[in-house]
C-alpha cells in the first residue's frame, strides 16, 4: 500500500525485471532519481547504478567513501554527520547521510557517470518519471542528440514527449512483464536480508564491571526460506545473572523494522525447569537467562512485507557452573 513505510517496502517488478536485464547485460546503468534504496535492495550492483538523489538508507565515510546500505533510515539530510564511524579498518572516519536536500547539487560522481553513458547508448528508456526536476530531466536529450532512441514509459504526458520515438502510457510493471516475455528472460526472486548480532552477556554492575562476551557476532537472516539462519556458541558469564539479547549489527540501540517481536526459549538438560518462552514485544530484544538453562533459541516475528512470518536463531548457553572469568570460550 501507498502508506507502507520505506523501511519494510519490498522491490516491484519492475525493480527485479532491471536486475535481470542489467544481470544479461541488456541495460548497462539505471539512473534513478527515488531515494527509497530499492534499486540496490533489488539486488542492482552498485557499479550499475547512479542514485542522483540520494538514498534514506546509505551513509558514506567522509574519509575512505566506504559506503553502507543500512536495514533503517539512517536519518539527516544534506550529508549531515550520523553519528556512527566506519568500520574500515584503519579508517573509522564520520559517516554521513547522503540524501539530497532542494538546493543541494546533484552528486557529480553519479551525474558524470549517468551523462556518459547515456551520450554512449543507443536506447534510453525512461519509466514512471514526470521529467519535470532539472537538471535529471534533460539527460535523456543526451541519447537523442547521439542518435538513439528514447522511449518514454508513463502514464501521464511528459515535457519530454516530443522526443520520444515510443509512448508507452501503461503502468511499468505492465509493460516490463511484456518485454521479459518477449526477451524470454525469468524475472529473478526478490529476497531481503538482516543483519545480526546475538550476544549472551553478564550486564555491568556497580560493584564489578563485567566484560560482554562475542558482542558484534553477525548474523544474515535470509527471510525466504530460513537459508543462512545458524547456530554458534555464545557465552555468558557463570553463576551470575545473564542476559540474551538480538540486535542490529549496526549496534544495540539501531533499529530493527524488519522484526515486529522476539520470542527467547530456553531448554534444559535435567528437570530443573520446563522449556519457558519469554516473549518481547518491542526493542530491546533481552531478557534474562532461567538459571539451569543450557541452550536457547530467538524465534523472529516478521513483518508483513517479508515472505515468511518467523524465522529462527539459535544460541548455545554456558553451563552455570563455570566461572565468570572464563573469557577462553568463544
Amino acid at each position: 500500500p501507498a502508506s507502507r513505510s520505506f523501511d519494510v517496502a519490498n522491490p516491484t517488478l519492475t525493480h527485479m525485471a532491471l536486475v535481470g536485464l542489467v544481470n544479461t547485460g541488456h541495460v548497462s546503468l539505471v539512473i534513478s532519481q527515488n531515494v527509497d534504496g530499492l534499486h540496490l535492495r533489488s539486488g542492482i550492483p552498485r557499479a550499475n547504478l547512479a542514485e542522483l538523489h540520494g538514498n534514506l538508507f546509505m551513509e558514506t565515510c567522509e574519509v575512505c567513501g566506504m559506503e553502507y546500505l543500512r536495514d533503517f533510515d539512517v536519518g539527516g539530510i544534506s550529508c549531515r554527520k550520523t553519528g556512527r564511524v566506519c568500520t574500515r579498518p584503519g579508517c573509522g572516519g564520520a559517516l554521513r547521510d547522503n540524501l539530497l536536500d532542494w538546493e543541494d547539487a546533484l552528486p557529480e560522481r553519479e551525474f558524470v557517470a549517468s551523462e556518459s553513458a547515456l551520450r554512449e547508448s543507443d536506447l534510453c528508456i525512461c519509466m514512471g518519471t514526470s521529467l519535470r526536476i532539472r537538471p535529471a530531466s534533460e539527460l535523456p536529450l543526451h541519447t537523442v542528440r547521439n542518435g538513439g532512441k528514447l522511449v518514454l514509459i508513463n502514464l501521464q504526458k511528459t515535457p519530454k514527449d516530443r522526443h520520444a520515438h515510443l509512448l508507452i502510457h501503461l503502468p511499468v510493471d505492465q509493460v516490463m512483464r511484456g518485454v521479459m516475455a518477449l526477451l524470454r528472460e525469468p524475472i529473478p526472486t526478490y529476497r531481503r536480508h538482516i543483519q545480526l548480532c546475538k550476544s549472551v552477556s553478564i550486564p555491568p554492575s556497580k560493584e564489578e564491571d563485567h566484560k560482554e562476551n562475542n558482542i558484534g557476532s553477525e548474523h544474515n537472516i535470509g527471510d525466504a526460506d530460513g537459508s543462512n539462519m545458524g547456530g554458534g556458541s555464545h557465552n555468558g558469564g557463570g553463576s551470575k545473572e545473564r542476559v540474551v539479547e538480538v540486535f542490529s549489527s549496526c549496534g544495540r540501540h539501531e533499529a530493527l523494522p524488519l522484526i515486529e517481536a522476539v520470542s527467547f526459549k530456553f531448554s534444559f538438560d535435567t528437570l530443573d525447569g520446563p522449556d519457558m518462552p519469554v516473549k518481547t514485544v518491542g526493542p530491546p530484544y533481552r531478557c534474562t537467562v532461567p538459571r539451569g538453562a543450557r541452550s536457547a533459541h530467538a524465534e523472529l516475528r516478521l513483518a508483513e512485507s517479508c515472505t515468511v512470518e518467523h524465522a529462527v536463531v539459535q544460541l548455545q548457553l554456558r553451563q552455570d557452573h563455570q566461572n565468570d572469568d572464563d573469557d577462553d570460550d568463544d
